[in-house]
């Protein structure tokens, strides 16, 4: 797809809809490593590939796998920016795990192009498709047909049924995430506060909870140094007293489950439950959160802090 950005033409290139190796490998190598550089905020390239590929969709054949879209951004035959996104099809939320703009490229507007963009497809191709429960239940009488009660993903369904049949479900409600650097922590690329800025003017605001990103690999750690954001838009519930949009805080727990049993391999898949990262997560917002996340303006000043001499559990 092309577009204009004052007079200047530009390609979006959907990686997961046209798959093109070669482009994923530069884009991650030249672009992703040197504006992310803190190791544990990134992927490896190899859980890229398994999540985009075609081929390596197939081979692996996991329905708890987001649907994960490396978008870059042509300038002729350079690359100007990128997005990366993925789809959650249970928890309908989509969460935006990186954004980039390439130096000689930033202050153009194609940040907003591509949160817009993205925003708009994801509506178009999952949101308005999506029904409560259709997913999950689906895969249960799938799991249960082939390996019985006793499977990982069978407990996994089971639970994750189980809270969403505790709470009233609203039909329309679609969320889209992102992930940025609380205030103080540096990436040596941009100060955490300005890039609060930049998302903000995209539409972003911030849920005010204890968020720990999950290991994204067996050699990473949780992250406790991140913040996670909302962008405003009109399927969100509002409150009828402030007028506010709000994500429920059920429907958080319910995407924060299955954001964490997609990134653990097949033998450890249940072992996040029990992980002290995930149970500060979901004691935060059973106990301290009410029924309601709001979404905060800035300043972002929150941190989560991980307890004194807690081991890390993957």
């Amino acid at each position: 797809m092309q577009f204009e950005v004052h007079d200047t033409i530009y390609e979006w290139r959907d990686l997961f809809e046209h798959y093109d190796e070669e482009l994923l490998s530069l884009f991650y190598n030249t672009v992703m490593k040197k504006y992310f550089p803190i190791e544990d905020e990134l992927d490896p390239l190899e859980a890229w590939i398994d999540l985009v590929s075609p081929t390596r969709r197939e081979e692996i054949n996991d329905p708890f796998l987001p649907d994960m879209h490396v978008c870059v951004i042509m300038q002729q035959n350079s690359i100007a920016a990128g997005c990366v996104y993925e789809y959650y099809k249970m928890s309908n939320c989509v969460l935006l795990s990186y954004i980039v703009v390439v130096e000689e490229f930033q202050a153009k507007g194609l940040g907003k192009v591509m949160i817009q963009h993205s925003f708009k497809e994801c509506e178009k191709i999952y949101s308005q498709q999506w029904k409560p429960m259709a997913y999950p239940l689906k895969q249960f009488q799938s799991i249960i047909s082939k390996s019985g009660k006793s499977s990982n993903h069978a407990t996994f369904l089971l639970q994750f049924l189980q809270y969403s049949w505790s709470q009233q479900v609203n039909n329309r409600f679609f969320a889209y995430f992102a992930e940025t650097n609380a205030a103080g922590v540096s990436d040596g690329v941009m100060e955490s506060e300005h890039r609060h800025i930049i998302l903000n003017k995209m539409g972003f605001e911030m849920l005010d909870f204890e968020y720990i990103q999950p290991p994204l690999s067996e050699e990473q750690e949780p992250c406790y140094d991140l913040l996670l954001l909302a962008l405003k838009n009109s399927s969100l519930p509002i409150d009828e007293e402030t007028g506010k949009p709000f994500i429920p805080t059920l429907n958080m727990l319910l995407f924060m489950m299955e954001f964490c049993y997609s990134v653990y391999d097949d033998e450890n898949r249940l072992a996040f439950l029990e992980a002290p990262y995930y149970q500060q997560m979901v004691q935060d917002l059973m106990q301290n959160r009410g029924t309601k996340l709001f979404l905060h303006a800035l300043p972002w000043t929150r941190r989560t802090i991980k307890p004194e001499g807690q081991e890390v559990e993957q």
